[in-house]
């Protein structure tokens, strides 16, 4: 059974949004004191979802899968260490 294109083209954008997101709780936590623990788990699960989304549902779903990707790239880089001086 196809999914409806509506429903899978909303999907794909929820889903994106959430890749967004994702990227941006990296960031910040990349650039500011916080645990990576949140923006790993955030990266991995729209790596995830969007790799669903690409397979089954839309190939639109390589978006949300590329955005979970770079997160999760960005989530595991190590901080850059602050000078005293």
């Amino acid at each position: 059974m196809q999914p409806d294109p509506y429903m899978a083209l909303f999907t794909v954008i929820s889903f994106t949004t959430l890749g967004f997101g994702a990227v941006i709780l990296s960031l910040v936590t990349l650039m500011a004191t916080g645990s990576r623990l949140w923006s790993v788990i955030l990266a991995i699960s729209t790596l995830l979802a969007g790799a669903y989304i690409w397979f089954e549902i839309d190939p639109l779903g390589m978006f949300p899968t590329g955005l979970g990707l770079v997160a999760l790239l960005i989530a595991l880089k190590k901080p850059r260490r602050q000078s005293n001086g």
